[in-house]
């Protein structure tokens, strides 16, 4: 693949439907980049920090703007090797997510494919040298991913908001944007949460939120943040 198709899939809110496709789209990308390999011909660079040699950045070529990505945590960023090893304990684990509750190395499995999927699509929006469309159409993948996930391990999740009548507000209602709300199968609100891909400015939000939803709703609903 080349550096366009790979931008055209995050240019494309129809892209990227289900696990299935996320996984390969970063087991394309890891390969594009030669991630965890000696030669990189598809890309300018990898740069490693000096300071703190655990971050790499991938530099693009002419076909990328010369744009350098965002930083890459390699000890948790997968190589193309690591990341086809653990598709497979990773697609039995979000299926069946109880029978992992104590075992420490396929949980940090989980987190590192998720890392992986997400910092991939991540370093395309790089490409475009948008900072404001990168963040806005990352955080919509991330959204995405994780609500995948969580309906793969069997919880009915949805997005979406709701307005609650403020009592005494003479018909005035508080609206909320939910993330993902988790419902039982009588469908009723099992929890509330939040999908970011940075705690920055939001975690003070997220309690707020939390009060102001069950104050106004009367009831008690268990809020989340996933960050």
């Amino acid at each position: 693949m080349k550096l366009y198709d790979f931008q055209s899939q995050v240019d494309d809110d129809s892209a990227l439907l289900n696990c299935d496709d996320f996984i390969e789209f970063t087991r394309e990308y890891l390969e594009f980049v030669g991630s965890g390999k000696a030669v990189h011909p598809n890309i300018q660079a990898d740069i490693v920090s000096l300071k703190e040699p655990k971050y790499h950045f991938f530099q693009y070529k002419d076909d990328g703007r010369n744009c350098i990505t965002r930083p890459i945590n390699t000890e948790i960023f997968m190589s193309v090797d690591e990341f086809g090893e653990a598709v497979d304990d990773f697609k039995r684990s979000i299926h069946d997510p109880r029978s992992i509750y104590e075992n420490e190395i396929l949980r940090n499995n989980i987190n590192r494919v998720i890392y992986t999927c997400q910092q991939s699509i991540g370093c395309i929006l790089d490409s475009f040298n948008n900072p404001n469309k990168a963040r806005k159409r990352n955080g919509m993948f991330f959204e995405k991913l994780l609500r995948n996930i969580i309906s793969a391990a069997g919880v009915i999740c949805i997005s979406g908001d709701e307005k609650i009548k403020i009592p005494g507000g003479n018909k005035q209602e508080m609206k909320f944007q939910h993330d993902v709300i988790l419902k039982r199968e009588d469908d009723s609100v099992a929890g509330i949460g939040q999908l970011k891909t940075s705690s920055k400015d939001r975690l003070d939000k997220i309690f707020l939120d939390k009060y102001m939803h069950n104050k106004l709703s009367g009831v008690d609903i268990p809020h989340f943040a996933i960050f």
